[in-house]
């Protein structure tokens, strides 16, 4: 699904489109809050909180995406593609809305660009963390 589509696959409907330099400290703060959610990942970024930074240029070079719902950003994905290859820099959820769907839809828009063992092995992490619902 390209940015700017909608998806009803998810139990939240949401919508996709490229991140704004205007929001990068909105969805830091998201980053944050989704990172802290996740108990190892807590601890970590107590002690370094610098780990939270989303580079201005990953914006300005069209590599966020943001999902939007019914009440605002509900996660985006960073995705870096290089000449021949791309990587999944990062996936963010917002807490509240982990298991409805947001992940998958941000993955599913990254699936094309990545090999089949990253994209399952993103998905494992997912259920792992309980972003995702294993169906």
């Amino acid at each position: 699904m390209p940015p700017g589509g909608t998806s009803r696959l998810a139990s939240l409907p949401v919508w996709t489109r490229l991140a704004r330099p205007n929001e990068r400290l909105d969805l830091e703060e998201l980053m944050h809050r989704a990172s802290t959610a996740v108990p190892e990942y807590r601890e970590q970024l107590e002690a370094n909180p610098e780990a939270i930074d989303l580079p201005l240029a990953r914006i300005e070079h069209g590599q966020i995406t943001v999902a939007e719902g019914v009440e605002g950003t509900a996660g985006f994905i960073v995705l870096v593609i290089e000449e021949d290859q791309a990587e999944l820099d990062g996936l963010f959820v917002e807490p509240h809305l982990w298991g409805r769907g947001v992940g998958k839809t941000l993955v599913e828009l990254a699936a094309p660009a990545l090999d089949r063992r990253t994209v399952r092995a993103l998905l494992g992490e997912l259920v792992t963390h309980g972003v995702l619902s294993p169906r």
